[in-house]
């Protein structure tokens, strides 16, 4: 059995082939869309070695913008890409296919589901659903929200933070009430290795039990930061508020004592 990742050079396919490094891992290397290539360790394979032997796809390979100037590398990266690999794939005898998707999708905020970027990952989630289910393959769709992890450099909302932290930037929340679903990325990685270790069908959110305010996550990590951690600034957990419909929710099962210990080793680092 092998297991087909892309992605394997961003954040989470970066830590997911740490946490499977005794298995037999194929990865995809692509210089664009259609010019694909499959790797065994450093060693290049052809699809016709892995047409023996089943395999199991994980798809984590995506790109992330807001920005109107990045359509194109949105579309080239969370559909185009996504598309020439079912049709490399699609001869071989999969088992199995793992995509992760984004709960931005069930964001109350119109914003943020009218986001190209979204609407290109529910675009590739109907394709790849579809091809499943054309091939009887068992298929495990997560919905993830925002991660973050001990080599997290990303432009993501917690490594901005310990950015401004580091460099005495201030305060980069604009709005106070703003919330963010939190989860690590080695609970992340947990969760995929346990879909291929399996041949279930899942359509699942993963996320955590609350949001945290991200103005008291700032105050928690830039107490910590400075050494003060004897000033009482909690984290302020409140409800989550995705909408109606959302895939059934498997909760990450973390106590606030677990987060908080998370986001504090976290920003140790930026020291």
């Amino acid at each position: 059995m092998y297991t087909i990742i892309t992605g394997v050079n961003g954040f989470i396919g970066s830590n997911l082939l740490v946490r499977l490094k005794n298995s037999e891992i194929i990865t995809v290397s692509r210089k664009d869309p259609k010019n694909l290539a499959l790797f065994r360790g450093k060693k290049e394979v052809s699809y016709r070695e892995l047409q023996n032997h089943e395999v199991k796809l994980v798809h984590l390979a995506t790109y992330f913008s807001k920005e109107q100037k990045d359509i194109e590398k949105i579309k080239s990266a969370n559909i185009d890409y996504g598309v020439n690999l079912l049709d490399v794939v699609a001869n071989l005898n999969i088992k199995k296919i793992i995509y992760t998707n984004t709960m931005y999708n069930y964001y109350e905020d119109d914003s943020i589901r009218e986001l190209y970027y979204t609407k290109t990952k529910n675009e590739f989630s109907n394709i790849i659903s579809d091809f499943s289910r054309s091939r009887n393959v068992a298929y495990d769709e997560i919905f993830l929200d925002n991660t973050f992890g001990l080599s997290d450099k990303r432009k993501k909302i917690i490594p901005i933070i310990a950015n401004h932290i580091k460099n005495s930037l201030g305060n980069p929340i604009q709005n106070s009430k703003n919330n963010i679903n939190l989860m690590h990325v080695n609970d992340v990685v947990e969760r995929i290795k346990i879909s291929i270790d399996n041949d279930l069908n899942y359509l699942t959110s993963f996320v955590g039990r609350k949001s945290i305010n991200l103005t008291s996550i700032y105050l928690f990590l830039n107490n910590f930061f400075n050494g003060n951690q004897t000033v009482d600034s909690p984290l302020l957990y409140v409800d989550n508020n995705y909408l109606d419909g959302s895939p059934e929710i498997n909760y990450l099962n973390i106590d606030v004592e677990g987060i908080e210990k998370k986001l504090i080793e976290y920003i140790e680092l930026w020291k």
